[in-house]
């Protein structure tokens, strides 16, 4: 079923009110703002973006965008300052919201979106480079958006911004080194140049987006056997074992794959995902390695109801699959 929201804005994309919207004369750089935030608003409905594509969107959001990147208003002027941040960041996240159709998202990189949110995400304006970092992941999910983050030498500027202390850009930056990694180009430099360090970091933090892109990113990058041991070497098991400590459920389990990947045996049994998973043993790791570690196997808790002979009462006994 369609939200209100939904049908409203599918309703609007499909009249004649966004054709001239997308191609009318922008007499000042408020009205370029209101414009700007139209479409954004419209391209959270998954529905019409190849619709908004069709009709001019992604021309009119990688432009502005070059626009606002060029722009150099003076710093005295901070009403004018504010108002070209946010251009930039209503047009990186109309970008991020397009690029998640893949048909939207290759004309998005015809039209040279990559170069653009790259400097975006350069700025000190944090809002615009999250939306920048999470634009960037989603068009990092096609080979052809790889390449093109590649050549603007694209993962040591993701790698640089896992050290930042605002967790939406931490977790946009680490979102798309687990789709860049895919490229085995690409995961070779994400590893020259710290990529496993920086997700450490990363591994215990309080924000659960951040702990859920920081294992994916975990999981790639240990897909490949030759890159197992240099992961260890370098960060140990402490991340993975955080990652599978996490209150957050999708973490653990994408923690579980990366020890998984390792070639450790991390049982997680459970039927409903609502439940608790509780530590209860020590194993030793399945392949040979000069060096010797431990990690904690996880299992669900299961209750076993018993009537105690001599009282009209139930007891609850813990019992714990060894």
């Amino acid at each position: 079923m369609l939200s209100r929201q939904e049908k409203f804005s599918g309703s609007i994309a499909k009249s004649a009110l966004l054709k001239p919207l997308m191609n009318a004369h922008v007499s000042g750089l408020e009205d370029q703002l209101h414009r700007i935030t139209i479409v954004t608003q419209l391209s959270s409905n998954p529905n019409i973006r190849k619709h908004l594509a069709s009709r001019g969107a992604n021309k009119l959001l990688v432009r502005s965008l070059r626009d606002g990147l060029l722009a150099e208003p003076d710093s005295d002027h901070t009403s004018l300052v504010k108002v070209w941040e946010s251009v930039i960041c209503k047009c990186c996240s109309g970008i991020a919201e397009l690029a998640m159709d893949p048909h939207v998202e290759v004309d998005l990189i015809s039209r040279g979106a990559v170069t653009p949110l790259m400097n975006a995400a350069c700025l000190d304006h944090e809002p615009s480079v999250a939306a920048a970092t999470r634009a960037i992941a989603n068009l990092c999910i096609s080979s052809d958006g790889k390449a093109a983050v590649l050549e603007e030498s694209g993962a040591s500027l993701l790698v640089s911004l896992l050290s930042c202390a605002h967790p939406a850009v931490v977790a946009g930056a680490a979102a798309a080194i687990a789709n860049l990694a895919l490229n085995p180009e690409a995961e070779a430099e994400l590893l020259e140049v710290g990529a496993v360090e920086g997700l450490a970091r990363n591994a215990s933090s309080n924000n659960p987006a951040v702990q859920f892109h920081t294992a994916r990113g975990f999981v790639v990058l240990t897909t490949k056997a030759q890159n197992r041991d240099l992961v260890i070497d370098a960060v140990g098991m402490g991340p993975f074992i955080a990652l599978c400590q996490t209150p957050d459920l999708r973490v653990k389990k994408m923690g579980a794959k990366a020890l998984a990947n390792l070639g450790v045996h991390v049982e997680m049994q459970y039927e409903d995902l609502d439940q608790d998973l509780s530590l209860i043993h020590i194993s030793e790791p399945t392949r040979l390695l000069s060096i010797s570690y431990a990690v904690f196997c996880l299992k669900k808790k299961k209750y076993i109801t018993k009537h105690h002979p001599k009282a009209m009462k139930t007891i609850k006994i813990n019992k714990y699959n060894t």
